[in-house]
């Protein structure tokens, strides 16, 4: 069963990472209403009191995101949510790029990690 998880990260790190070119592929692994949120798309219904998705309504990068945050440190899969996240973030536009700094709570995460005295 893990080594079959690990695989499917693999899978959609390759998928990002080999799909540069292919934005509208890519962007598959947001659902409707955070592309609509990202890139002011009109023909799906947004919240007008936030431009972050409805609970509910996350797609599969924010999902993966989510599960990263909350993967301890020792998971063997940790490093794999990583990897897709960077993937993706690494070919993606400065929209994109906003999108997740200022509404997954990874660019918190990060930095809190990265500033705690257990990585010194």
């Amino acid at each position: 069963e893990s080594a079959l998880r690990v695989q499917y990260l693999r899978l959609l790190h390759n998928f990002c990472d080999r799909d540069c070119d292919n934005y509208t592929g890519r962007r598959l692994l947001l659902s409707p209403s955070e592309r609509a949120s990202i890139f002011g798309c009109s023909d799906v219904a947004i919240s007008s009191s936030s431009t972050r998705p409805a609970e509910g309504e996350s797609g599969l990068l924010s999902k993966i995101i989510h599960a990263f945050l909350h993967e301890t440190d020792d998971s063997p899969y940790r490093f794999w949510l990583a990897s897709c996240v960077e993937s993706y973030l690494r070919g993606s536009s400065p929209k994109e790029q906003l999108f997740v700094a200022q509404n997954t709570g990874l660019l918190q995460h990060l930095v809190k990690d990265v500033l705690s005295d257990r990585l010194h």
